[in-house]
């Protein structure tokens, strides 16, 4: 996915070999931008947990690095530059609420770590409440909140159109649990309508055109408002994760089909 695609680019840039695996359901849109890079890709007959078993075996075997999310501690380091960008972007002021869609959990977690720097540095006078998003078709996080527990119950077969976050068995859980208990955080899911809905609206009222994943958490924010959760005064900051382009398919399905028209100027107006 997501991380693939980073990790060919950069490959690319530092003349290293990489090879992804990933699960066959990916986008092709996310397929093709690894290939162009060009690092080897092998597709999985089987989940986002079978790829990320796959390679983690892979890796050990021929003594690669194995670029695990929240296995790779870089990874936070790199993550954690989100709240430094955003609370510089805020005049150095933590928003009320962080909202991210959530798969593995590595980009919620590097964040969280992020925020609790600046807290200590005395940058920000206070942690903002973390809300993360799952996919009601993929939401073992949910679940295992709501059972005030770290263990994970897998999910072997995600079913939803938010395929970057169509993660069953998230390895970053425990971390991400404990994260969210400090800040008085929260998970939640909404469903692919939900999703559908926000993915149409952020792209026709701001300009954004994000894929379904990124665009969870809009839909997030619209429940928890409806259910009073997050106050209409609260500053609250939606990470829009990925591009829309990295799943074209999702949109053809949604938009209607273009409105053909010959070469003559009169049929042209009579269709406006």
């Amino acid at each position: 996915g997501n991380a693939g695609v980073a990790q060919a680019a950069y490959c690319a840039l530092a003349n290293i070999e990489s090879i992804v695996f990933a699960p066959k359901y990916a986008s092709r849109e996310k397929i093709a931008s690894i290939m162009i890079y060009g690092s080897r890709v092998f597709l999985v007959n089987g989940t986002f947990d079978d790829a990320s078993r796959i390679a983690r075996i892979v890796a050990e075997k021929l003594g690669w690095i194995y670029n695990g999310g929240v296995i790779n501690p870089i990874r936070q380091e790199g993550k954690k530059t989100l709240a430094y960008e955003i609370c510089e972007q805020l005049g150095w002021k933590a928003p009320d609420w962080y909202i991210q869609s959530v798969g593995m959990g590595t980009a919620a977690i590097g964040a969280f770590k992020g925020f609790k720097e600046m807290v200590d540095f005395d940058w920000i006078n206070g942690m903002p409440r973390m809300a993360c998003v799952q996919a009601e078709g993929c939401a073992p996080m949910v679940k295992a909140f709501k059972a005030n527990s770290e263990v994970i119950e897998v999910v072997k077969e995600p079913k939803t159109i938010a395929s970057a976050i169509a993660v069953g068995n998230p390895a970053g859980w425990p971390l991400l649990y404990r994260a969210l208990k400090e800040c008085n955080g929260i998970v939640e899911a909404v469903s692919d309508d939900e999703i559908i809905e926000a993915y149409k609206a952020i792209a026709k009222f701001e300009g954004i055109y994000a894929e379904p994943a990124a665009a969870a958490p809009l839909a997030l924010v619209k429940k928890l408002r409806e259910f009073d959760v997050i106050d209409a005064n609260e500053l609250i900051v939606c990470v829009i994760s990925g591009f829309g382009l990295k799943d074209v398919s999702t949109t053809l399905s949604v938009v209607e089909k273009p409105i053909e028209v010959s070469i003559d100027i009169d049929e042209v107006l009579s269709k406006l």
